[in-house]
C-alpha cells in the first residue's frame, strides 16, 4: 500500500487515443487566397444558371430496396414444378377451362 513507486513498476505512459495511433499536429495552412473578382463572376453566374440543383443530401431518406421487375417466364417455371409436386395431370384434348367463383 505504498503511494510511492518502486523500481520494479513500469513507468507510467500516456494513453493512446481509442483510435490507436496518436495524430501527428500539422503545421497550419496559409488561409485561402480570395478569388480574382473574374472568377467569382463566373462562379456567381454558374451559380444562378443552375440554380438549388441538390436533391438530396444530409438529413434526406434513402432508397432502400431497388424493386426488380419480376421474369415470368421463371414464373411459369415454378408453377409446373407446383404442379408436378401435387401429382396434377393433364387431361388431352382440353385447351380452355372457365371458372366461375360464388
Amino acid at each position: 500500500f505504498g503511494s510511492s513507486p518502486s523500481a520494479r513498476d513500469p513507468p507510467l505512459l500516456a494513453r493512446a487515443p481509442p483510435g490507436g495511433r496518436r495524430r501527428r499536429r500539422s503545421p497550419g495552412r496559409p488561409a485561402a487566397m480570395a478569388p480574382s473578382p473574374e472568377v467569382q463572376a463566373a462562379r456567381d453566374k454558374l451559380k444562378a444558371r443552375m440554380g438549388d440543383s441538390r436533391t438530396g443530401g444530409k438529413g434526406t431518406a434513402r432508397r432502400t430496396k431497388v424493386v426488380k421487375h419480376q421474369n415470368h417466364g421463371a414464373d411459369d417455371k415454378q408453377l409446373q414444378a407446383q404442379l408436378k409436386r401435387l401429382g396434377v395431370n393433364t387431361i388431352p384434348g382440353i385447351e380452355e377451362v372457365n371458372m366461375f367463383k360464388e
